[in-house]
Parts: C-alpha cells; structure tokens; sequence
C-alpha cells in the first residue's frame, strides 16, 4: 500500500483542499505509526506514542487541533515541541553498511520550516557501551523502535538482528523489567534486563547469565 498512486492523489487533494502544508493516510500499529501516502512530510513512521491519529481512534467525532501546542493531548508531542528524532536501522545504500540518521526541525516552531538531518553508523553508538564497562559475561544492546540490534558489545553478530520473540513483546508491553531466555544460538540461559524510552521507543538491553543470578 506505501505510496499507492490512488492514495496519493487523495492526500494531495486534501491538502489542496483545506490550505494544509501536510496531509497523510496513516495506518495506527501495535507500536508504531505508519504513513503509507504522504503530502508535505519526508518522514514514513512515528512511534505510535505521537501520534495524532492515536487520539482520534478514542474520539466519536472529528478531532480538530488548532494550535497544537496549546491542546492538552499533543503540546508534550515532539512532533510538536520540535524535539529531535531518530531513524530506525538501516542500510546505507551506497557500502550496504548499517545507518542511522537524526532529524532535528529547525526553528523549533510547528510544522517546521524545515529539518536537519545526519546520518550516523552504529559505531557512535558503540563507544558508548564500551564505557560501560560490564562483566565480561554480560550482554549489552541497543535496540530500535522494530526490536532490531543498532548496538551490541559483540556487534558482528547481533548488529542488524531482530531480538528474540519474547523479548521483542515484553519491550512492547513494558517500559522497563526483565525475561529470561533459554539458551539458544551459541548463547547460555540468560536473563535480559530492559528499558525502554516511552518518547523514542529505543531500549537499552542488559544479558546476564541465569547462573549469576541464582
């Protein structure tokens, strides 16, 4: 459906039509916002924690926002605030290696005038586990808002990988606590310590093995 012809032309008339600078058809997921046809905006997904759209699913009639930053339900919204956002992980199309990349709004007024992005590897991201310094034992990972590795302590086998089933849910459902894993892949039993921003949707992930812990 991401950028169907016949989708695209309704969102266009629709900005047309009312003198907006953006207008979207959005599809509201378990986690995640989804713009799948877009007029005015170079972003294809939010957390589902700012959206607009998630309000007006709890609504029984249209939801108009006037000055968003004076309506209760999204002044805190970055979207609004003019807060930075951060990429999901993906591939550079140039070297195939992984990419981040962060967008600011500048000024900081909504909508933007405009953003300003950079593109960054998961190696910035690295360094900072490394200051850690965990246990030998122990695991450490970042992981985005797709459950997918951006960060590891053994990053050539877990950068680019989706966490495992169970721990992927308990993000989902939970700002912070634990699961334990069974063994699995060359890994011992383990209990994952997590917690997750409620504003970004990443998760800072800890492993320890379930023997130290018993």
């Amino acid at each position: 459906l991401e950028d169907d012809s016949e989708l695209l032309a309704c969102v266009r008339f629709a900005a047309r039509m009312c003198e907006a600078p953006i207008a979207v058809v959005s599809i509201v997921e378990g986690d995640r916002q989804w713009f799948i046809a877009a007029s005015g905006l170079a972003e294809r997904e939010t957390p589902r924690a700012h959206s607009f759209c998630a309000h007006t699913m709890l609504e029984d009639q249209p939801m108009v926002v006037t000055d968003a930053s004076e309506d209760a339900r999204v002044s805190a919204n970055p979207l609004v605030t003019g807060a930075p956002q951060v990429s999901n992980l993906h591939q550079n199309p140039l070297n195939k290696e992984p990419l981040l990349v962060m967008f600011a709004p500048v000024p900081e007024v909504y909508p933007p005038d405009f953003n300003v992005g950079v593109a960054f590897t998961p190696a910035a991201l690295q360094s900072i586990l490394r200051q850690q310094a965990l246990p030998p034992s122990w695991k450490a990972g970042i992981v985005d808002r797709d459950h997918v590795v951006v960060a590891h302590t053994q990053p050539e086998q877990w950068t680019g990988r989706r966490v495992p089933p169970e721990l992927a849910r308990a993000i989902r459902r939970d700002v912070e606590g634990s699961v334990d894993l069974p063994a699995r892949e060359q890994l011992e039993e383990q209990r994952v310590y997590f917690a997750r921003s409620p504003q970004y949707g990443w998760a800072f992930v800890i492993g320890v093995p379930a023997e130290g812990i018993r």
